[in-house]
């Protein structure tokens, strides 16, 4: 059995993702593979808006179809919501059809809690008046999840905030040495926000340093860049990584019976 897992919303074909071939495991196998999709917010409100994730065994002459789960976008919402955002290890019966299931399909979420604490020496961006600076922060540099501080109107190029924000993570980015997380500094203005420089650093090399505390860092300072120029200035924060948590659900053999026609 070589298998792989086929992802969709709502189960439409025309946005439905795949994981690469897992080509040991057989009839265990495992990917760790993290896929992104854009959704709106009524899709995220709305029980009839299945989460579809098909399972096939990969083979020259097609593929096999093996099995597969459903769930509601808003069940996973509710879920991760009532846990402050935190989905950890979800398991979930492999069905076909209206046939008892046979296996279980396994992802993993992290929650990971970040505090932008402060910046100093900056460079002033601003040619009149006083530099008035906020953070903004991403996983990946995406715009969709990026999240931003207040701004801070008094310490010009010495900010500070003590700002925390959460991000739900997958298992697979917090194992990923090229999964950036990207914090942003801007001089805020009313004619537009200046830029005035960034820290990159990888979500693996995060996780392992806080490892050892239990996934709880200190603060860490780490140089700010603008571009390939020398770095002026430096930003401060510290973070944790939240433990992955267990779910189990369990859906009636008829009811997927009844989604597997209507997809």
């Amino acid at each position: 059995m070589k298998v792989h897992a086929r992802v969709s919303i709502g189960g439409r074909p025309e946005n439905e993702k795949r994981t690469p071939t897992d080509k040991h495991g057989e009839t265990n196998p495992a990917w760790n593979f993290s896929m992104k999709f854009t959704i709106s917010e009524s899709m995220v409100q709305n029980y009839n808006a299945m989460l579809v994730i098909k399972l096939y065994c990969s083979r020259k002459l097609g593929d096999r179809y093996i099995g597969e789960i459903h769930t509601s976008m808003k069940e996973l919402f509710d879920c991760s919501y009532a846990s402050a955002g935190i989905s950890g290890i979800m398991n979930f019966p492999v069905q076909k059809g209206c046939v008892n299931s046979q296996g279980v399909l396994k992802f993993s979420y992290r929650k990971f809690e970040i505090t932008i604490v402060s910046a100093y020496k900056l460079e002033d961006v601003r040619l009149i008046g006083q530099m008035k600076v906020h953070a903004r922060v991403s996983i990946g540099g995406r715009p969709e999840n990026e999240k931003g501080t207040p701004t801070d109107k008094h310490g010009k190029t010495n900010p500070a905030w003590n700002f925390s924000m959460k991000f739900t993570v997958s298992e697979s980015i917090v194992q990923n040495y090229n999964a950036m997380l990207v914090i942003k500094l801007y001089c805020t203005r009313k004619l537009g926000d200046r830029y005035i420089g960034e820290i990159h650093t990888s979500m693996k090399e995060l996780f392992d340093c806080s490892y050892s505390s239990g996934g709880i860092s200190g603060i860490v300072s780490f140089p700010v860049q603008k571009g390939c120029v020398d770095s002026q200035g430096v930003l401060n924060f510290s973070y944790r990584f939240g433990e992955k948590v267990m779910i189990d659900k369990l859906l009636l053999a008829e009811t997927i019976a009844g989604w597997s026609l209507s997809s």
